[in-house]
């Protein structure tokens, strides 16, 4: 059931295009359309919010499971981050260059080690592949 569930979920991600909000927003969504519940799954790759509270492992391996690229799992946790602190991430720059949000030390920490955990999945996910 739980293979299931990460199926459907990956299926429902894969065809919907990508927007700039935040990580639990994008997944409770996918959960609804694929009509999966989605705390098994959640539990069972040790998230307990889809929040920067979670480790970056589970995160990463999470996003990758479910289908996300990348950089798009990325700016998902840093729309959740900004969310967090009552901002909100700009979707598109029309043009302009878009304001960037001036993050506090630990948080820019926090997204340093997270990219590193992602980059670090995927990369592991890319070299099995050629194998």
């Amino acid at each position: 059931m739980l293979a299931l569930s990460i199926n459907r979920l990956r299926a429902a991600n894969r065809n919907r295009a990508f927007q700039r909000i935040p990580l639990r927003k994008r997944v409770t969504a996918l959960a609804q359309t694929a009509k999966v519940p989605l705390a098994p799954v959640l539990e069972w790759f040790g998230l307990k919010e889809m929040s920067l509270i979670d480790s970056d492992a589970a995160l990463a391996g999470f996003g990758r499971e479910i289908g996300f690229k990348a950089a798009d799992l990325f700016e998902s946790l840093k729309a959740t981050a900004a969310e967090a602190k009552g901002l909100i991430l700009a979707q598109a720059t029309r043009g302009r260059k878009r304001k960037e949000i001036q993050w506090d030390g630990a948080t820019l920490a926090r997204f340093r080690s997270l990219k590193e955990a992602i980059d670090a999945e995927y990369t592991t996910e890319s070299q099995s592949d050629d194998e």
